[in-house]
């Protein structure tokens, strides 16, 4: 699928304009960093593709999803269902892809590079009734990706990819079905991304894939984009699609991904791919929350500053407080009480003792 290229997914990568930041701060309670690469979502994607004269059909729905496990370590998953249709034959197909992100360089404000390996793991399975055939597949392998910040309206992303495909035989009955795969692929991309607006983003990436081991088609190029629009906080939509093009081989595709995100300081999901985040931006920071031991201290000395005021004169009252003789611990008797505010008359002189 378009969303599946094996690019750092875009959310994340630090990308807001300074606006959609204090929204998103507000929403989330902290604009403090944070990776958004948290979610989940639900993918569909439709093409047809001719190889060697053969024409068919394909459709795809994955349903991406994932957990943080550290600030840098996150296990990602996508569970996709499939059809072909080759002729009057119908292929139907189901598949588990896994992989885990380790986030080696980070971009942000100050470090113009990120840089993550992925370790990935699969299985997927086929059949057809009316082909009479089918097979399962599992499938390892390690991504690459390296993302540099350009400037503050363009990141260059490069990709990759080496996978090995291994077919396991499954027999039903009498009946043994192997397809005996023995493949590796290996896959070279680069891709440009830009903010249009301040919530829409677009794309583009080349892609050319080789098959090291004896194939129908030994390589082809993918031709693609997408552009992703942020709805609201926590939800995205991405529309992209992709072109192949190979010896005796092409195909095209369009998808659509509906993609709600969870940011992390209150979910631990994953979304696999969101343009949504891509250029860096002003951050407005919250100050950080202080430790237990100093939100106790400033309780306790505010408690103490409460103690000292109590049963105090405050104001006109204590002012006149100090003038009045100490006879009730401080407060001032009602004689005292009813002369405040009255300017006091200056004692006159014993002329006669002068």
């Amino acid at each position: 699928m378009f969303f599946s290229q094996g690019f750092t997914p875009s959310a994340d990568l630090p990308f807001e304009t300074a606006s959609a930041a204090a929204s998103d701060a507000a929403a989330n309670g902290s604009s403090s960093g944070g990776s958004r690469f948290y979610g989940y979502g639900i993918g569909f994607n439709s093409g047809q593709f001719e190889a060697k004269g053969i024409k068919g059909n394909v459709s795809d729905l994955t349903l991406p999803f994932g957990v943080r496990l550290t600030d840098r370590v996150s296990l990602a998953g996508a569970l996709g269902v499939n059809y072909v249709t080759i002729s009057d034959a119908t292929i139907y197909g189901v598949g588990l892809n896994l992989g885990v992100p380790i986030r080696i360089e980070i971009m942000d404000k100050t470090n113009p590079w990120n840089w993550r390996l992925t370790p990935l793991l699969g299985i997927s399975a086929r059949g057809s009734k009316d082909l009479a055939g089918g097979g399962v597949i599992w499938m390892g392998g390690l991504t690459n990706t390296v993302d540099y910040r350009v400037n503050s309206k363009l990141i260059l992303g490069l990709v990759n990819q080496f996978t090995t495909h291994q077919s396991i035989a499954v027999k039903y009955g009498s009946t043994k079905f192997d397809p005996k795969i023995d493949q590796q692929i290996l896959k070279n991309g680069l891709r440009a991304v830009t903010p249009l607006t301040s919530r829409l983003i677009g794309d583009v990436f080349v892609i050319e894939t080789n098959f090291l081991q004896d194939a129908a088609v030994e390589s082809f190029t993918t031709f693609g984009g997408s552009l992703s629009f942020r709805l609201t906080q926590k939800l995205n939509v991405t529309l992209g699609a992709n072109y192949d093009t190979g010896d005796n081989y092409k195909s095209w595709s369009v998808g659509l991904l509906r993609l709600a995100l969870l940011s992390a300081a209150r979910g631990r999901w994953w979304s696999a791919t969101s343009p949504a985040r891509l250029i860096p931006h002003v951050r407005q920071e919250t100050p950080a929350p202080r430790p237990r031991r100093a939100r106790a201290a400033a309780r306790r000395r505010v408690s103490a500053l409460e103690r000292g005021h109590q049963g105090r004169p405050r104001g006109r009252e204590a002012a006149t407080a100090r003038r009045a003789p100490a006879n009730d611990g401080g407060r001032h008797p009602p004689a005292a009480r009813a002369g405040c505010g009255q300017r006091r008359a200056r004692p006159r002189k014993n002329r006669a003792a002068a």
